[in-house]
């Protein structure tokens, strides 16, 4: 932590900036989630396009996902510890 009041102060506008990050990379993975969902399942199901690779991209996806929201989590509680 810093000493000056001054850099302390970019410190936190620091995990803020990090805080906001993370929450846009929250809303995009859950978007493209949609996506694949919305466009591409129909053609899943009718066997138009690669069943393994569309599996694994959801698979990443739906695993990414939670990861971004517990960095997210994380940055939330090193800014309030901070303050």
């Amino acid at each position: 932590m810093s000493d000056n009041r001054e850099e302390r102060w970019q410190d936190l506008d620091l995990a803020a900036q990090n805080v906001t990050r993370a929450g846009t990379l929250v809303g995009s993975t859950i978007a493209v989630f949609s996506f694949l969902l919305f466009f591409l399942y129909p053609h899943y199901s009718l066997g138009q396009i690669d069943a393994i690779l569309f599996q694994v991209t959801l698979t990443i996806i739906v695993l990414t996902n939670p990861h971004f929201q517990h960095l997210r989590t994380l940055l939330l509680s090193n800014r309030r510890a901070e303050t």
